[in-house]
């Protein structure tokens, strides 16, 4: 079996490694320049049967909802929103993800709206019941960035509105072990590496440098955002998903807990 790989694009500045050797992963995170990265993420299991449904579990039924999707990329997670119902604006810092977005809205009418812009630069008319976000805030290169995305979305939300997003879990520690599509390398300070593979393990297709933050940070970041920290959730796969690939696939990411939601809410 060959699991495609999927990245999330660099949310705040492109980065590229200059030192990866002929051969090795194509280490950047300017997604927009990225083919076939709809693809990538419309099959990806860690999306598919793990943050996506723990991010829908936490939303209960998103049936007449207004959501914002902070950092949608492609649109597929606003798409499976909307088709149970919930209206939904994404935005996204790359052109072409956005295009590629919008073609999708125009071959299947679901009445999503979809803008490029940034947490700094995103402006609507519309209040949100709900916002989301799926591996976007680790990208933030400093705390202040982290909490523009707070802020932002604060600006957005109704009163007592939630804000759920998937991070990178501030108490995960297994760097440099394999989770069969993922690895994860410690780098200098907050910065790490996550590795995107298929079942070819011996070298990664693609790879991106993200901020490993503190739970404390995260909250911090909240709160100066206008938000107030609700709870962290640890993430496990659905029943179907390891029913699919089998609990060998899941066991590590279960064990190691890679990954955490976190809800935050706006101040009454």
């Amino acid at each position: 079996m060959t699991w495609p790989i999927v990245g999330q694009h660099q949310f705040l500045r492109p980065f590229r490694d200059e030192t990866s050797s002929p051969g090795s992963a194509t280490v950047m995170t300017d997604w927009d320049k990225i083919d076939g990265y709809g693809l990538f993420i419309r099959t990806d299991p860690f999306r598919n049967g793990l943050h996506y449904p723990a991010v829908l579990a936490e939303l209960g039924d998103p049936n007449r909802m207004r959501i914002l999707d902070v950092g949608c990329n492609e649109g597929l997670f606003p798409r499976l929103l909307a088709a149970q119902g919930a209206s939904v604006v994404g935005y996204d810092a790359a052109p072409e993800r956005i295009v590629e977005a919008k073609q999708q809205e125009q071959t299947r009418r679901l009445g999503i709206q979809y803008h490029v812009a940034t947490p700094r630069t995103f402006a609507s008319a519309q209040t949100f019941d709900a916002a989301v976000s799926v591996m976007v805030l680790n990208y933030a290169p400093s705390i202040e960035d982290l909490a523009a995305f707070f802020s932002s979305t604060e600006r957005y939300l109704v009163p007592d509105g939630r804000f759920v997003s998937v991070v990178l879990n501030p108490a995960f520690s297994a760097f440099g072990e394999d989770f069969v599509v993922r690895r994860i390398n410690k780098l200098e300070g907050r910065a790490v590496r996550m590795e995107f593979f298929d079942d070819d393990m011996s070298a990664p297709k693609l790879a991106a440098i993200q901020h490993h933050y503190t739970r404390e940070e995260f909250e911090r970041a909240a709160v100066h955002g206008g938000m107030r920290p609700q709870t962290w959730k640890d993430l496990f796969a659905t029943a179907a998903a390891v029913a699919e690939l089998g609990e060998d696939f899941w066991r590590p990411c279960h064990r190691a807990q890679p990954y955490a939601l976190f809800i935050a809410r706006k101040q009454s």
